[in-house]
């Protein structure tokens, strides 16, 4: 856990900094970073956090609800790290708390797909059936989207349709489950948290500040 503490840290400072001088950091050999500031240092420390709670333990949650905090502080307008707090909140059985997050994280990213499935996840949780199949179903509507996303917005919507017995307990656990090329994100569902990340996570470590 020491590392994990002393690492949080050094990202606390990073995303700090980010915020009052985003024009002043460097990659390496003093490059410019590889994407814009305000895409490429949430989506690398994405990666970290979702690391930190796929521990599931007390003390790697409280680092992790850190990052995900002051993420969120420096950068307002990405959602990943909504996504990973409301992962955090479901987890402890903070159904409602988990919604609202996931509810700010679709005003950021109308389009993402892993947060309409999250969002609608959320809702069936706090038994809003209606709002969860609508959520699912806007899936359905999103072109260019890998099918593995199209099939779990069709089984959970199946799954509303079924009735109680196939509802998502309040009480379960949160899982994190990944989308085909790209960056792991919450899928809010009823397992553990031991599901395979896949990530492809940038080297914070390596910028200069």
């Amino acid at each position: 856990m020491g590392l994990q503490s002393e690492c949080v840290q050094t990202l606390v400072k990073l995303l700090a900094f980010s915020r009052k001088n985003p024009g002043s950091l460097r990659w390496k050999k003093n490059d410019r970073l590889p994407a814009e500031v305000n895409n490429f240092i949430p989506e690398a420390i994405q990666g970290y956090s979702a690391e930190l709670y796929q521990s599931a333990s007390a003390e790697s949650d409280i680092l992790c609800a850190r990052l995900c905090d002051t993420t969120i502080e420096a950068f307002p307008d990405h959602p990943f790290a909504y996504n990973i707090a409301a992962a955090l909140a479901s987890a402890a059985g903070k159904q409602h708390e988990a919604l609202g997050l996931l509810k700010t994280a679709h005003s950021k990213a109308p389009d993402d797909p892993l947060i309409l499935l999250n969002l609608g996840d959320a809702y069936m949780k706090v038994n809003q059936h209606a709002k969860a199949k609508e959520s699912y179903g806007t899936v359905l509507k999103i072109k260019d989207i890998d099918d593995s996303l199209k099939k779990q917005a069709r089984d959970a919507i199946q799954n509303v349709e079924s009735g109680p017995r196939k509802q998502l307990a309040p009480e379960s656990k949160t899982t994190l489950r990944t989308a085909p090329n790209r960056k792991v994100s919450t899928r809010l569902g009823p397992s553990t948290r031991s599901e395979e990340l896949l990530r492809d996570q940038s080297h914070v470590t390596d910028i200069v500040l």
